[in-house]
């Protein structure tokens, strides 16, 4: 899903998970992301960076 300068991915692993990202694009081109993984603790962040 796209809105505006960010957008969410949802990905389903082999043991069964389902996880989510959204990531907000920055004035420097990078992408700065959030994520979870349903019914668990994890979470986190994490930035993706362009190839120059």
């Amino acid at each position: 899903m796209v809105n505006q300068n960010a957008f969410a991915s949802a990905c389903a692993f082999e043991n069964g998970a389902v996880g989510l990202v959204v990531y907000h694009l920055m004035l420097d081109e990078t992408l700065d992301g959030v994520w979870t993984i349903a019914d668990t603790a994890s979470a986190g962040t994490n930035t993706l960076t362009p190839i120059e």
